[in-house]
């Protein structure tokens, strides 16, 4: 039981942090993009920045915490792996296989594989 508490708690903050992370990096191509320009950071209602790098940071290593003291090294590994790699690394592909093509703010994505595999 204990394990399955520390999967779900810890995968669900570090996913969290992840998420208030990648909002931080994006903002600037949220900012430009009409469907996402309304959305907190690029719309200025958090206010400074800043804070939600802080929130993501520390979600990232709250859940990581957790993880660590609920489940081995291994898992933790993958549950920290998961949420600092989930949209920066890898190639983002769309359903259509058009790399980059729901980001018209970059020549190529560098977001969502390794996320979506973890």
């Amino acid at each position: 039981m204990v394990t399955l508490v520390g999967v779900l708690v810890g995968g669900a903050v570090a996913s969290a942090g992840a998420l208030a992370l990648n909002s931080y990096l994006e903002v600037g191509i949220d900012s430009l993009m009409k469907r996402t320009r309304n959305r907190p950071l690029p719309a200025h209602r958090i206010v400074p920045p800043s804070h939600a790098l802080a929130l993501g940071l520390w979600l990232v290593a709250g859940g990581v915490a957790v993880a660590l003291l609920t489940l081995n090294v291994v898992a933790t590994f993958f549950i920290a792996l998961g949420a600092f790699n989930r949209y920066r690394l890898v190639p983002a592909v769309n359903v259509r296989g058009q790399e980059g093509a729901d980001d018209p703010g970059r020549s190529g994505g560098a977001r969502r594989w390794l996320g979506n595999v973890v």
